[in-house]
């Protein structure tokens, strides 16, 4: 767990400094809010991870070429997170965004 607390520090610094330095939808702030959302939904702390997914999802698919790697794992993780919620019908759209980031490079 410590590692990550230790994570969680580190990703949120990064969201904080990509948001200070680059337009607020460049991918890479986009990316960072993949990465902080997924160690949250690691510690089960579902709402920040949500809002941080949520944040992560609307930065990435407003991109003409979104990096499919963090695009899979955002669609992925909230996918995750509305299955725990008991939210069949987001997951499984969530569920089939994840399966077509994977399947067609490039969105």
């Amino acid at each position: 767990m410590r590692q990550y607390a230790r994570a969680e520090s580190l990703f949120r610094e990064a969201v904080r400094r990509y948001g200070d330095t680059l337009d607020p939808d460049h991918p890479l702030v986009g990316v960072a809010h993949v990465r902080l959302g997924d160690v949250l939904l690691k510690q089960d702390r579902l709402d920040e991870a949500e809002a941080t997914s949520l944040a992560a999802y609307g930065i990435l698919n407003g991109q003409s070429s979104p990096p499919p790697r963090w695009f899979s794992l955002v669609c992925a993780n909230l996918a995750t997170i509305y299955e725990k919620w008991e939210q069949p019908e987001k997951a499984a759209e969530f569920r089939a965004c994840s399966s077509s980031a994977e399947a067609e490079p490039g969105k």
